[in-house]
Order: C-alpha cells, then structure tokens, then sequence
C-alpha cells in the first residue's frame, strides 16, 4: 500500500493520486498557509481504474483552488471552505439510487443500498480513519463533532441504540408522507416516489436498509477502528457480503402482490369458519412444567421454562390453537439469531428486549456472538415436548401439533475421549489432592462415566449394597431420560477414593455437589493445562468433563463389554425390539464387568 503524497516540491506535475489495495484515493496535504496545523485530506475516488481516476480528481483540485481563493479573499473561513465537501454527513456523500420505471421494487433498492456499502466498505474506513486522526490532533471542529456523535454512541445502550434507530426511521415516514419542508430536497426526491409507489410499510422497510448501511453500520465500524478490533472489522464486511447474496435470493414486490391478490380471492371464495380460541400459551406451562408423566431433571424443566419464555416474546402469548407451523419457525430463525445472554451487553438488557430487537431488525448480532445450532435443536425439542406430547398426544387439547414435520439441522462435532494415559494421569492427580467434592465428582466421573448432573445430585441415599455381589451401587432414581434409572456398581478402586465415607457424612438430602456445574468444567480445565494434556485431538474434536465419560465407553466396548450391558451402566436407550421388550433389569453382579474392566 502506497500513501505517499505527490504534491511535494519537485514533481512537475502534481497528481495528488494514491493507491490502497487497488483502488484510488484523492490524496492533498493541506499548506500550512490555510490551517494552523498540519491536515491530510484523503478521499476515495471509487475506482481502480487510473483515467477515471484522474478525471475524478480533477474536480476536487477544482474544490481545492476555490476553496484556496476563497480564503485569500478572507470571504469565509479557510479550513471550512477546503473540508466542507469531505466532512459533509453520509447522507450527502453517498448519492441516492435513480429511480426509473425498471428499478422501483423494494428489492432493488435493497440490492443498491448494499452494493454500495459493500464497495465502499474500504472508503469509509480510510475516511473514519481521517475523522479519528484529526480529532485526536484537535484539528477540526466537523472531526470533533464526529467523535462526539461517536463517543454518544458507544455509550449508549444496546436499546438506546435501537429506540433511536427506530425514532428516525419514523420521523422520517412521518416527514416524507406530509411532504415536510424539514427534508433536503435530494433526500426527498429520492424516498418519495418509494411512498407513492409502495406505500409506508415499503418505505420503512427502505429506511431502514438504508440508514443500517449509511448510519449504523459507518458507526459501527467507527467503534471497531478505535478498539483496533480487526475481528468486528471483518466481520462487518461478511456480514453485508452475507446480507447481499441473501437479498439475491429474495421474492421481488411483484411476485408478493401477486401471491397475495392470489390468498385474498381464495379466502373471498370460501366461507369463514370461526373456530374458538383456547387459553393462551402460558395458561398451559405451570402444569406442563408438572406434569410428571415424564421423568424429568430440574435443568430439563428449567430449560423447558427458557423455551416456551422465549417463544411468547418471539410470537406472542397467543391462544394455543392458534398457534401455526410458521410461528414455530419464526421463532426458530429468531433464535438462530440470538446472541448467548450470558454476554455484555445483552445480559444487562434482557431477553425480552433483545428479542423485540431482533425481531423488528434493529440490531445484528455478530456471528460469534450467536448461540450455537445445537441450542436452536434443543428449543426445537421443548416447542415439541409441549405442543406435540403433552397438548397433542397426552392432552387432546389440540387436533395438529404446530411442530409436525418442523425441523432444524444443525452440525454437532463430537467430544474427544481421554487416552489411557491421560486417564491415568488425571486420576492419579485427583488421588493425591486432598478429598473434596470437587475431587470426588471428578474421580466418580472417571470410574463410573455418569453425567456430570448425576454426580452432583448424589446423596447420602443413593449408595446401596448389593448381597449377591458383595458390591455397593450407585441408584439413579431420575435422569434425562427413562433409561437414566439405573445402578452402577462401585468398583473397588472408587471406593478407595472415600467417596462413600463422604456421602454417608452429609446430611439427609444433601447433594454432593450444589454449587455450578461450570466450576467442575473450570477446575478439570485447569488440571489438564497442569498435565500438558491437548484441549482438542488431531480431529477438532474438544476435550472436557463430558469427555471422560466417553473414555469410559470407549474402553469399555474395547474390552469387548457388549452393548446391552454397557447400556445399562451409562443409561443409554437400547433399540425397541421384541427381545428387549422381554429384557429386564440386570443384576449388579452382571455389570460389575463395566467398571472393573478400567486400566485406570
């Protein structure tokens, strides 16, 4: 990238030209005889090609000696006169589209607005940069009113951001349909044939394309420079790339008034049925969340609770027959969208708000922000446990389930498993700390594969002995799902590690471990730096807590344990056939081969 000036003393022919990336930038050092300090002013000339380039710059040379004579004359101020036609708002620096017979569909403009920003995604840079750099040097007032728009808006909140966005776009349809003086002319020459042709959702819908690619999208890359967060930068750029081939793809206006003369003569033909409306969704969820027809955990009921939460914000809390099929996948495609809530700033605001947001497209979340597919799989089950199982099939409160045939495919990459020796060293690591629960969860984890939430719900109850056996078991009364009850034989080498002793010391009804789960995720990540043991295998695939229960299974079928048995221990479904409809419960005896057959 070259920036070096061209008007220095000694070039015969002062060309003022530079090149960044391949695109042509006006480039003037402004003399010191116009400011008190010293101004680079650069501007993007929008082409790669040097004879267009060079007939664009000569127009801004034409600016700079008016700009030049006008100061000699002392008929206005020096530094204005030569900034003016670089520091005016992207309103004026980006022309409008022409409208004409073959461009008047809200796609088109859609199309225009981000072919633009796209292009120019490089010019705002170097342009905000200039901004950044002379309000740092105190040089222009027009600079130092950008920043302080700026600073106004990083400090602002997530939902002052949208309120305001939202407020403009308003004001503006409320300017433009009566026909408000307040408006530059060129500004309202452009929006208001969208009016007249499309009426006020149309040109909405148009403000706010444009104001996302001239207004937010400029600050947000402001925000972006000054942190020096190349990250958000790119992101940005593939987010309008993402945006733009999405429009391609999209219905144009004439085919959507089409399809929709087409639905209006098709009611208009068929007599209205009106059917009566039921309670409303969250009418139903207290006994849903009860209902314990299923065996259920307090985290699947938790979740369950989450779901059908965020599901009345996305749709609303509407009457549960009402409910249709493209209800649940608007709220899936909201969801896909979501950031994690555990995350700045969106935790301080909330879900509902984020949601409203979301919905009515007043933020975009950056994709690394996004929940994972997985989760929107999870929502997608809850919307099914309540609409389907209990309405539909437990209930008969609905005739259809709006989840029927519904689905949402995501990609999952697997867990890693713990090698021998890693295994080993994990627990001889354990073994030598001082007993903890932290401890006891982790080696419980290691001898017996059980999930995490199982290990942490242990009580003083849940050990049995077994007299055939001569062994002690660990009973699982309830899990995530029925073949989650269970018992798991304790073998020799778990008890050594004194965790029946710790249980029986506790008291009725105490757990194991009642603090966040997310500590015992900490705590085995910091052992695994401490044994130089690789976050993920040579398959992308990650190490964690859940891990070691995949370690267990693994060594076990290794060993020649066959599944119906291995099924029983770690609470796997086995498939529904005829001979396991005849199959029952195995005794301890038989699946102490399990947990004895660990080299660890």
């Amino acid at each position: 990238m070259s920036n070096k000036l061209c008007n220095k003393l000694g070039n015969k022919t002062p060309s003022y030209l530079t090149n960044r990336n391949g695109i042509f930038y006006f480039c003037y050092r402004v003399p010191s005889s116009l400011v008190d300090k010293p101004r680079v002013l650069r501007y993007s000339l929008r082409t790669r090609d040097v004879l267009i380039a060079k007939q664009r710059q000569s127009k801004l040379i034409d600016v700079i000696t008016s700009a030049k004579e006008a100061s000699q004359n002392r008929n206005t101020d020096k530094l204005t006169a030569i900034l003016a036609p670089f520091d005016t708002g992207m309103t004026n620096r980006i022309k409008g589209i022409q409208m004409d017979d073959s461009d008047k569909s809200l796609l088109q403009i859609k199309r225009g607005f981000l072919e633009i920003a796209i292009n120019n995604l490089e010019s705002y840079e170097d342009d905000y940069l200039d901004k950044i750099e002379n309000y740092e040097n105190s040089s222009s007032e027009l600079s130092d009113n950008y920043c302080s728009d700026l600073n106004e808006y990083l400090s602002s909140s997530l939902i002052e951001r949208s309120i305001a966005f939202k407020m403009v776009v308003s004001d503006l349809v409320e300017d433009i349909k009566n026909n408000s003086d307040k408006l530059e002319s060129c500004f309202y020459a452009r929006f208001k044939p969208i009016y007249d042709e499309y009426g006020e959702d149309f040109l909405r819908e148009t403000l706010k394309m444009y104001f996302n690619t001239h207004w937010k999208m400029p600050m947000e890359l402001g925000e972006a420079m000054i942190s020096d967060d190349t990250n958000r930068l790119n992101a940005i750029s593939a987010d309008l790339n993402s945006k733009y081939q999405r429009v391609l793809t999209e219905t144009t206006i004439a085919d959507l008034k089409e399809k929709l003369t087409n639905q209006q003569v098709i009611q208009q033909s068929q007599p209205i049925k009106k059917e009566q409306d039921l309670p409303v969704i969250s009418h139903y969820i207290p006994d849903f969340l009860s209902w314990d027809e299923r065996s259920r955990s307090e985290d699947i009921i938790n979740g369950y609770k989450r779901d059908l939460e965020f599901l009345i914000f996305s749709i609303g809390d509407k009457p549960v027959n009402r409910v249709t099929k493209q209800d649940i996948k608007e709220s899936l495609q909201i969801k896909s969208e979501m950031p994690k809530m555990s995350l700045k700033p969106y935790k301080e605001q909330g879900l509902k708000a984020v949601v409203y947001a979301i919905k009515n497209d007043l933020i975009e979340i950056p994709e690394e922000h996004r929940v994972s597919s997985k989760s929107v799989r999870e929502t997608l089950k809850s919307y099914q446990s309540f609409f389907s199982a209990y309405l539909f099939k437990s209930k008969d409160i609905l005739t259809k389930s709006p989840t029927e045939n519904v689905t949402f495919k995501y990609q999952s990459i697997p867990y890693a498993n713990y090698t021998d020796l890693q295994m080993n060293s994990i627990v001889s690591y354990y073994e030598q700390q001082e007993i903890s629960d932290k401890q006891l969860v982790i080696l419980t984890a290691c001898y017996t594969g059980m999930r995490l939430s199982e290990i942490c719900n242990l009580t003083s109850e849940s050990v049995k002995h077994d007299t055939e056996s001569g062994y002690n078991y660990i009973f699982i009364e309830k899990g995530k799902t029925d073949a989650a009850r269970r018992v798991i034989p304790i073998s020799k080498k778990l008890e050594a590690t004194g965790l029946i002793e710790y249980l029986n010391q506790l008291r009725p009804n105490q757990k194991l471990y009642s603090k966040k789960p997310e500590l015992i995720n900490d705590e085995l990540r910091k052992a695994r730096e401490t044994l130089a043991i690789p976050h993920e295998n040579e398959y992308e695939q990650r190490r964690v807590f859940h891990s070691l229960r995949h370690s267990l299974i693994t060594k076990a079928r290794s060993k020649g344990i066959t599944d119906p048995v291995l099924q029983k221990v770690v609470g796997h479904q086995t498939n529904k056939t005829i001979t396991d409809r005849y199959t029952h419960v195995f005794p301890v005896q038989d699946l102490t081969c399990v947990v004895d057959c660990l080299p660890w």
